[in-house]
């Protein structure tokens, strides 16, 4: 009579959840927990294996970008007169840039024919030749197949010109499966730079281990290059504009100098005021354009000694290596993880989930 009552108090919002009828009530659904983890396993199994192997390669390394030795040159520079500025206060480049000129279009075109071999074979291919024959799983062959049928109703939109970079750089004209081939690329390649110890961290995945492994060493190496090529084109143009202007002060202190000895042996006896005058003329024009070109010969020096010194230079801190393992959880426990993960939501709805879809339809009717 009592536990009547108490039923008939209870409040119609709230689910009665009594923990000791948990094991009766699973043991009931038992058929329906284990067939719908079994789905959820299946399930698993074939997302699992749907996509294939995955391998990443990863190259650590530390730039040395002091500045110690181009204050080193500017101290010379001071000590020699001269007026150089060598940048030692600002760095040409922002390591924080790094990951986007891997990203960027120009970079990843470079990669698109670089020479690789896969486990299976020791023969070399294009990293674009064996994206395209690659085993890709019978998920993204389903994928590919819907985007050709939109693809064949819109109609594609291919530039009938081949990609490239125009010879000043400014322009670059792909189709669109090069494109998407590109924007693939990109996501399957990273670059990270630790903001506290300044370690470059390239790294690659791609389905096959020594594919990752040869194009995360092609990347690292290529960075390196860009890397150096940038910060050294300043001080490579100020090594040319010296260089120039050495030589146009070279010729004119030639000049100056053969004038004045043209001079002076055309009158061996000067007599008159206008001579000396002439002479004394000349004689100065030697003296400064000899300064000049001193000068100009020393930026000169310093400035091809800047090159050297502000070339970066990489520590291989974690060189390249071919993995061994697949990236991700692996299938058997991605089936496992997926019969778990069911065999709760089905618990769910057998202890809660029932009754709060009971309650919502006795509610609408």
């Amino acid at each position: 009579m009592g536990t009547t009552q108490e039923r008939n108090n209870v409040d119609p919002g709230k689910i009665d959840v009594d923990i000791w009828n948990f094991i009766p009530k699973l043991r009931k659904s038992f058929r329906f927990i284990l067939f719908f983890a079994l789905g959820f396993a299946v399930f698993g199994g074939i997302i699992a294996f749907g996509h294939p192997k995955t391998y990443r390669a990863e190259l650590v390394l530390s730039p040395e970008l002091g500045t110690t030795k181009e204050s080193y040159l500017s101290s010379i520079a001071d000590m020699g007169g001269l007026s150089f500025d060598f940048g030692s206060k600002s760095e040409a480049v922002n390591v924080m840039i790094y990951p986007n000129v891997v990203s960027s279009k120009s970079f990843l075109m470079g990669l698109t024919n670089i020479p690789v071999r896969t486990e299976e074979s020791a023969d070399t291919v294009s990293l674009q030749s064996f994206y395209k024959h690659r085993d890709t799983g019978w998920l993204d062959g389903v994928r590919k197949g819907i985007e050709s049928v939109f693809v064949s109703f819109k109609g594609e939109k291919d530039l009938k010109v081949g990609g490239g970079v125009a010879d000043d750089g400014s322009l670059i004209q792909i189709s669109e499966k090069e494109d998407a081939f590109i924007s693939m690329l990109k996501t399957s390649i990273t670059v990270d730079v630790d903001d506290k110890t300044g370690l470059i961290i390239v790294a690659s995945t791609t389905p096959d281990p020594y594919v990752s492994a040869i194009l995360t060493d092609t990347v690292g190496k290529r960075l390196q290059s860009y890397i150096t090529r940038y910060r050294t084109t300043k001080a490579k143009l100020d090594y040319d504009y010296f260089d120039k202007m050495s030589d146009e002060a070279e010729a004119k202190y030639k000049s100056a100098l053969a004038t004045y000895a043209h001079n002076v042996d055309s009158n061996m006896q000067p007599v008159l005021q206008r001579v000396k005058g002439t002479q004394e003329k000349l004689e100065a024009d030697v003296s400064l354009a000899s300064q000049v070109y001193t000068q100009l010969k020393q930026k000169k020096e310093l400035a091809k000694a800047k090159i050297q010194e502000v070339k970066p230079a990489f520590v291989v801190i974690d060189p390249v290596s071919v993995p061994l393992k697949a990236t991700g959880i692996g299938r058997l426990f991605t089936i496992l993880l997926s019969f778990i993960m069911g065999s709760i939501l089905a618990s769910i709805w057998v202890l809660v989930g029932r009754q709060i879809w009971d309650r919502l339809r006795k509610g609408d009717e």
